[in-house]
């Protein structure tokens, strides 16, 4: 509430402006990625084509969903991050 606008528009600029996809092969682990179907901040075009540069990654899209979907799908979103984390972790 404080941050200045012209401030947050910069930092926005930024973030937009910053990119690791040179760096993703180095990411080992395994990576869930998860997108919203109306994520107009990132659109879900984007984070499938990210899950498909990483080399141990599952995609997941939450249809309906926005930019903020863990705040608009929680209980869905904590199941498929347990699931995922099991599976990884081998518990099932």
């Amino acid at each position: 509430r404080r941050l200045n606008p012209s401030t947050s528009i910069r930092m926005l600029e930024e973030a937009n402006a910053y990119s690791a996809e040179s760096q993703l092969f180095r990411l080992s682990a395994p990576t869930l990625v998860v997108a919203g179907s109306r994520d107009t901040f990132i659109p879900p075009a984007q984070s499938k084509a990210l899950a498909r540069r990483l080399p141990n990654s599952e995609y997941v899209e939450f249809g309906g969903g926005t930019h903020v979907c863990p705040l608009e799908f929680p209980d869905e979103l904590y199941a498929t991050t347990k699931k995922f984390l099991d599976r990884i972790d081998g518990s099932s």
